[in-house]
């Protein structure tokens, strides 16, 4: 550990479980969508696709991939600095593929 590092232990733990939230995230939303709108779709199309749950389910591999980026993160103890260009750079990615879809 780096004695600049600013992140303690206890965050470490913390890291292992913003990890797993993400983990589940993405893998719990994948299967249940899977499971119970993809039949319903076969039958009404895409509109099976809209509304929360909709949303919810296509945001879950970016959303859960930025939540697992945040908890390795914190597992892994890099600087402060580090951390937050993580986070910078995912939003300002996130943000750049939203508006270049929109057009």
């Amino acid at each position: 550990m780096n004695s600049n590092t600013s992140i303690t232990p206890t965050s470490q733990k913390i890291g292992w479980v913003i990890f797993l939230i993400g983990a589940v995230y993405m893998i719990g939303l994948g299967w249940l969508y899977s499971w119970r709108v993809v039949p319903a779709a076969n039958q009404v199309g895409s509109e099976a696709y809209s509304g929360l749950v909709g949303i919810l389910w296509a945001a879950s591999v970016p959303l859960g991939a930025f939540i697992v980026a945040i908890g390795a993160a914190l597992v892994a103890q890099v600087e402060r600095r580090v951390f937050w260009l993580l986070i910078l750079g995912t939003v300002l990615f996130a943000a750049w593929r939203v508006i270049g879809t929109t057009s």
